[in-house]
């Protein structure tokens, strides 16, 4: 009995990994994540691959690396391989509303910051203020772009700026909903372009320009398709606080993947398929018993005859337990 029990703990394993192969992160810009607040739908179009510090270094020059959404500080050690990418001729977008990307632009050596104030828009919205229409001009290309919760820019240089708000938004700064006499109006500047590496700086102040829920509003999947123009995108991951769940099926999900990469990968699946066959058989005989409600002495020696090595007494308490 006891490799009916060691059947059963494999059984549940594989219903797990099962689990967790299917069901997404709900984290905030988690490429995984179908729901409203995901990017999985802008991965799929732009064919985005995720990336972490320690490989920037192997993405071809010519790349677009997303980085998104950071509640995270950034370190030394990241803000200098960002700029080494950058310094190889990658375009890195920085899209942040909070401004916790400020520490990276000051690492940076830019003068750029995010305000971090609410920007509105009572008249140029998408439904509500807080959901702005801001105007992009990116080489030449005008598109009318929709904003999410998003902020404005501060140190910038109105030659390098590549995205206005209107006239008619303002700086929500007391967070009341509303325009006080004291709040500057638009237009301000909401994206701005920098040459001051090989590659280009790209500065979006606001991080949910891509997610499901706003990429077919506007203009936005077109701002996507013109940022990453003719070479791969990445999207930088590490930089958010992840959920235990999330965590969890990172992990188990490297480890598959590390799996089914070497010659262990055989023995697992002729493991799981013998576990398939001995649970199959086991409900195959529960369904018999359901059906004729009850067990014989028949059912009993054909399991024995299947193994050998369980004990009569066993079977018999564990057919009364399925019973029930």
């Amino acid at each position: 009995m006891k490799q009916y029990l060691v059947f059963g703990l494999i059984f549940a394993i594989a219903v797990v990994l099962l689990i967790v192969a299917e069901v997404p992160s709900k984290d905030d810009f988690s490429p995984d994540n179908p729901l409203f607040n995901g990017l999985s739908q802008a991965s799929k179009i732009a064919d985005i691959q995720t990336v972490t510090i320690g490989s920037l270094g192997s993405l071809p020059p010519n790349s677009t690396l997303f980085i998104i959404g950071p509640d995270k500080a950034f370190t030394e050690k990241q803000a200098d391989e960002i700029r080494g990418f950058l310094e190889r001729g990658g375009s890195a977008v920085v899209m942040d509303d909070f401004g916790t990307a400020n520490s990276l632009l000051m690492m940076l050596g830019v003068d750029t910051r995010l305000n971090g104030s609410l920007l509105m828009d009572p008249l140029y919205m998408y439904r509500i203020p807080a959901l702005p229409l801001v105007r992009f001009d990116l080489k030449g290309e005008e598109m009318n772009v929709y904003f999410n919760y998003a902020t404005v820019l501060e140190g910038t240089d109105d030659g390098k700026c590549i995205a206005y708000s209107s006239p008619f938004s303002f700086l929500d700064l007391n967070g009341n909903g509303k325009k006080d006499p004291e709040e500057p109006y638009g237009p301000f500047c909401v994206a701005e372009s920098l040459k001051n590496f090989q590659g280009r700086l790209i500065v979006i102040s606001d991080s949910s320009v891509f997610i499901n829920s706003m990429l077919d509003k506007g203009d936005n999947e077109r701002l996507l398709d013109a940022l990453v123009g003719n070479g791969r995108a990445f999207l930088l991951t590490g930089l958010w606080n992840q959920s235990e769940y999330t965590l969890i099926r990172s992990s188990i999900s490297g480890g598959f993947s590390a799996l089914m990469n070497t010659w262990l990968l055989y023995p697992f699946a002729l493991a799981l398929l013998f576990v398939g066959m001995e649970v199959g058989s086991i409900l195959y005989i529960h369904l018999q018993m359901k059906s004729r409600k009850g067990y014989s002495q028949e059912d009993i020696e054909a399991i024995l005859r299947r193994h050998p090595e369980w004990k009569r007494e066993e079977i018999e308490e564990l057919l009364e337990e399925m019973k029930k």
